[in-house]
Order: C-alpha cells, then structure tokens, then sequence
C-alpha cells in the first residue's frame, strides 16, 4: 500500500510534467492508538521538462512546419538570439538552415515559410512556453 501511494504520487507528477520528482516517506507512530501509523511524504518536484527544439530525421517530403503544426498539445519553447543553437539532431546530418547567400539566391524572401523556415533558429515567437505533453503525440 505504501508503493502504492508512492507511485500514485510519482504518476501524478509525470503527467503534470515533472519528470524528476522525488518522493521521501515517512513513518510515525500514532501514540494512544494500537496498529496506527501516520505517514508524511516529502515531495520534491524539481524542475519541469521543458522542450528546446523538435528536430525530424529523414523527412524529405513533408516541411517541418508541417509536422510539428500536427504535434497541437507539444511546443517549442520562445527564442530571440543573435545565434543559432549548436546543438544538432545526431540523428541526420541535414543541415539546419541554408547560409544567408544561398537564401537570397533561391529567392526565398519572396516565400512567407522559407523566411519563418530561415528565421526559426535565431526567432522563435511562441506563447505559452515549451510544453511536453505526451499524451497528444
């Protein structure tokens, strides 16, 4: 039954987003009743899972746009930076964006998508924050 309570406990958190929580439990003795014990549980939720960036491996039919727009309850979270995240996909080896010189040949400031495509590395306007939701992917 304890277990029980403990997992209940660690199952609630992981779904609300805590992903680290640590759950201590405590025993005590209730004095003046027989078989009664009291039990206190220390919870320490940590930090919540938030997500950075979502990369795709091997799509080459459908724009990334696309499929994260299907991922409804799962964001990214906001960024405004003068530089590109460093941290690639070790899943494929497609380059994140094209060089500003290859932009402006292909003329892809003419299209509203291959400027939010160039742009999302450097500006990502979103609200509400980068949320993990499992349950809608």
């Amino acid at each position: 039954m304890k277990l029980s309570a403990v997992e209940a406990i660690q199952k609630f958190y992981f779904d609300k987003g805590y992903r680290n929580a640590t759950i201590r439990m405590q025993e005590q003795e209730i004095v003046g009743i027989n078989n009664a014990v009291r039990l206190n549980f220390f919870i320490d939720k940590g930090k919540k899972v938030k997500i950075n960036s979502i990369h795709f491996a091997n799509n080459e039919n459908i724009a990334d746009s696309k499929l994260k727009k299907q991922m409804k309850g799962t964001k990214e979270m906001m960024r405004i930076s003068l530089f590109p995240e460093k941290i690639k996909s070790p899943y494929t080896d497609k380059t994140q964006t094209p060089t500003f010189k290859e932009y402006v040949k292909e003329l892809g400031f003419m299209y509203p998508s291959t400027t939010k495509e160039y742009l999302d590395p450097y500006v990502r306007l979103k609200l509400g924050g980068g949320k993990f939701s499992e349950k809608n992917m």
